[in-house]
């Protein structure tokens, strides 16, 4: 044997992370009887780790060999496989002077070699051959493969590479025999990227973001720990220490034609075989993209047939991109993906590599493109791509271009930046005047629409003044600009459309007045508005049995129309029923619209659908969909709300509530509110007054919850606003009484419409106390020590003279305390004092 070869397997680094879940993967497939295994990913996803680390417990009767390109020859592979079985077994005396008769092995003489072993070395042996992507000579590969199917079951074969099987392994895999494991495998878990983390002293609360740029890549997650910071920040020096390892280990083994391929096609976002052929000029480009994949050089393929270049791979691509190709080259190739990207319907990824050639005009095309509604393409990612490609850079393409500002204003209202939408808006209403182009008018006109700063009867009354509006549609050869973003995001549109309105949509001729008025800009889409907004303010009202009579129009006009606006239909509808107690209904109701959800897969939709069905449950008095939805959808508090997440928003803020924790809810109601009064949504604006009035209420504070509750019933009665407290009636019933108590000599009227909201919201509650109970707050009340010693003394009957003698005051004193603990519960007896503390 050659003196210095060593082939015992590598041994792992002190910090190195254990693989338990994958190391299982493997013992449980040997118990099932798997003996060969192929484990296929690109370069620094830890296939050799993984190995090691498996076998280190075996220590003897393991033959490790690491190929090199050089073992395309058959005398040197074969020679080197038996030096690797002989180091592996050194008392094999047979083996040893069977290769001292050798001169030129061949695999015959590596069958019979093995023979040997398993006839007088031990019942098990692992023979491991490293880097198989190295071995290309399609012989070798099928001597290889004819080999590792003839060995005994005693044999534990593992193969590692970064190239799919080859065919000469396809008859192993097929019949079971070899197991093959991807590289989405190997790659690091959220949770072993945080385990990492804590082992190098970093941050475990990192890991999400380190998770999200890395992809789990074990080597790129090892060279972002290894620099001064752990977090994955732009500019932090693990792409410095990563790039190097991807020169070395795999730009330097490429041929030349491969490395042009990917150079040139590393601006694309994702790779299709057209897309490349349009930015590399070669045909039939399917064919090398296969090969790419197929040699996992990190690229991955999605299941709509696109393909994708890893995050880090690409960035190094890109690096070389700008080595190696002169600006003007770069430049007219973001013009050629530009154009192909925009004919392909991919606006947002077009209008990014417009920017970058400083084509303001084909920018705008792209934006007037994205008036459409797209339920493939989420809002935040719509807002994200305003945020960098229009708003970001010292001059703002969206301040210079109106169609791109109107895409701002669009962004900005959903974000809930209502200057930024006011100062996008003016923009584009100016643009709108000057500008001969009746399709921005429309847009121009549908956005003022959501102008809140007047009056939308204000500007209905101008739209039926303007010339040619009698036409009650668009003119010959227009089309009517659907608002199909703001509809998904904003179902309630009784909020959206009519909350500037001196009178609710529900009242005289309003609805007739907002069709006649909104057709032109809306064409018939109109007509579903306008039954949506007036049986949505009828709800309002708590006039149900009306609003259920509009909410079956709508649907029977729904039928046929956008998805966008047909849930808009749904939810009133649903919502109606709810609150009718028609159960059986609502439930068949909602299942029809989760059904057809998941099969025409309306994403868009999906987050207000959710957002109601938990909204329901809470009001059920289910407990855990409180801790479900704050655990599982609910957007952090301490973020800014956005508009078009408020009836999510509302969700959490009553899921809050429901879990006891009324700071957490008042920070997010006084948020909900500002909202609210910034949009000028008085509906919105009531909703979170009622939810404040709780939360202080749960924390104690009475005389505020009071003044919010009277607050909340001065916005709601000159309207007759019933159906928000009625939604909130378990947790407003015991809050009413001290309302009234307190106010006796206030304002008459509002003292009427209050007894009525009153016995309405005891109606809804019903005789028992359950639904009270339901609404106590689940975390213990906060109560000084001496108010907790008081309560142990009312466990026990104790008399004003007794709690007098325990506490040390005077018999006036005691009496004085426990009337403060019972304002502090919000009761008037020691038995509902001792219930509300949740004492027996």
């Amino acid at each position: 044997m050659r003196q210095g070869e060593d082939f015992s397997p590598p041994r792992g680094g002190a910090k190195q992370l254990y693989r338990g879940a994958i190391l299982r993967r493997l013992d449980a497939a040997v118990e099932e009887g798997i003996r060969q295994f192929y484990l296929v990913a690109p370069g620094g996803f830890g296939k050799t780790v993984v190995l090691s680390q498996w076998l280190h417990p075996r220590r003897n009767g393991v033959a490790w060999l690491a190929l090199d390109e050089h073992d395309n020859n058959e005398e040197r592979l074969t020679a080197r496989l038996l030096r690797a079985l002989a180091f592996a077994q050194k008392q094999n005396r047979r083996l040893a002077a069977r290769l001292r008769r050798i001169e030129a092995p061949s695999f015959q003489d590596l069958r019979e070699a093995l023979d040997l072993l398993v006839r007088d070395g031990p019942r098990d042996w692992v023979l491991v051959l490293d880097d198989l992507h190295r071995l290309t000579d399609q012989d070798r590969l099928r001597d290889l493969a004819r080999t590792v199917a003839l060995l005994p079951p005693s044999f534990l074969v593992c193969l590692a590479g970064r190239t799919e099987p080859d065919g000469a392994f396809g008859e192993g895999i097929l019949k079971g025999t070899m197991q093959v494991l991807p590289g989405s495998l190997l790659a690091f878990t959220r949770e072993e990227v945080a385990e990492l983390l804590r082992l190098r002293k970093g941050d475990p609360r990192d890991g999400d973001a380190l998770f999200a740029r890395t992809g789990g890549w074990p080597i790129a997650v090892g060279a972002f720990l290894l620099g001064p910071r752990t977090g994955p920040t732009a500019g932090a020096p693990g792409e410095e220490l990563l790039f190097p390892y991807l020169q070395a280990h795999v730009w330097d083994l490429l041929d030349e034609g491969t490395r042009a391929f990917l150079v040139q096609v590393s601006l694309a976002p994702f790779l299709t075989p057209e897309l490349c052929s349009r930015l590399t000029g070669l045909p039939r480009c399917g064919g090398i993209l296969q090969d790419l994949h197929r040699r996992n050089l990190f690229l991955s393929r999605s299941d709509d047939g696109t393909y994708r270049l890893h995050d880090l791979f690409r960035e190094f691509l890109l690096r070389r991109l700008e080595e190696l190709r002169r600006p003007e080259e770069r430049e007219a190739l973001c013009r050629v993906l530009a154009e192909a990207l925009f004919e392909g319907g991919h606006y947002y990824a077009a209008a990014s590599f417009y920017i970058r050639c400083s084509d303001g005009k084909s920018v705008s095309a792209c934006c007037r493109a994205l008036r459409q509604y797209a339920p493939q393409h989420p809002l935040e990612e719509r807002i994200a791509f305003t945020k960098r490609y229009l708003l970001g850079g010292p001059d703002p393409l969206g301040k210079r271009h109106p169609d791109a500002a109107a895409q701002c204003a669009v962004a900005h209202y959903l974000d809930g930046d209502v200057e930024g939408f006011f100062s996008s808006l003016d923009f584009v209403l100016e643009a709108a005047r000057e500008r001969d182009d009746e399709d921005f008018r429309r847009l121009a006109g549908i956005l003022r629409l959501l102008d809140c700063r007047r009056p939308l009867g204000a500007y209905l009354e101008e739209l039926l003044h303007l010339p040619g509006s009698e036409e009650n549609r668009p003119g010959p050869g227009t089309e009517a600009l659907p608002p199909g973003t703001l509809t998904a995001y904003l179902p309630l549109m009784h909020r959206s459309f009519t909350d500037r309105t001196d009178r609710l949509p529900g009242l005289d001729t309003f609805p007739d007045t907002f069709c006649r008025a909104c057709r032109p800009l809306l064409g018939d889409d109109v007509d579903l508005i306008g039954l949506c907004a007036q049986g949505g303010g009828l709800y309002e009202q708590n006039r149900l049995e009306e609003a259920c009579e509009l909410a079956v129009r709508a649907e029977a006009r729904a039928a046929g129309c956008r998805e966008d606006l047909r849930f808009c239909a749904d939810l009133l509808f649903l919502t109606v029923l709810t609150a009718l107690g028609r159960r059986d209904e609502a439930q068949r109701l909602e299942g029809e619209i989760a059904r057809r959800m998941g099969e025409e897969d309306l994403r868009a939709l999906l987050p207000n659908f959710r957002a109601w069905r938990y909204g329901r449950r809470l009001a059920e008095g289910d407990r855990e969909a409180a801790a479900e939805w704050l655990a599982r959808h609910a957007v952090p508090v301490t973020e800014k709300p956005a508009l078009h997440r408020i009836t999510q928003h509302f969700v959490t803020l009553r899921a809050l509530l429901a879990e006891g924790s009324p700071d957490l809810a008042l920070l997010l109601g006084e948020k909900l509110r500002k909202l609210a009064e910034d949009y000028r949504r008085p509906l919105d604006r009531l909703q979170a007054l009622i939810l404040l009035t709780r939360a202080q209420w749960q924390r104690g504070e009475r005389g505020r919850a009071l003044d919010r509750l009277e607050e909340a019933l001065a916005a709601a009665a000159p309207q007759g606003l019933i159906r928000g407290f009625l939604d909130e009636a378990p947790g407003l019933r015991p809050i009413f009484p001290a309302f009234l108590k307190s106010r006796r000599g206030g304002d008459e009227a509002l003292r009427r419409f209050a007894v009525n909201v009153h016995l309405l919201v005891l109606e809804a509650c019903g005789p028992s106390e359950s639904a009270h109970d339901l609404e106590e707050p689940a975390a213990p009340l906060r109560l000084s020590p001496r108010q907790e010693a008081l309560l142990g003394l009312l466990e026990r009957n104790a008399t004003y003279r007794d709690v007098a003698e325990a506490l040390g005051v005077s018999h006036s004193t005691a009496k004085y305390h426990v009337l403060k603990l019972y304002r502090t519960l919000g009761v008037t007896s020691a038995a509902e004092a001792l219930r509300k503390a949740r004492r027996p």
